[in-house]
């Protein structure tokens, strides 16, 4: 079982392949709740 890593930084990653299985995160660049 093999965990890749990418783009990571010190608390987070893009992308996360385990178990044969992609797992992709985004967030939005403003993080205040508010529409633009």
């Amino acid at each position: 079982m093999t965990i890749v890593r990418i783009d990571a930084e010190a608390r987070w990653s893009d992308v996360v392949i385990h178990n044969q299985t992609l797992y992709y995160t985004g967030v939005p660049e403003n993080l205040d709740g508010r529409r633009l």
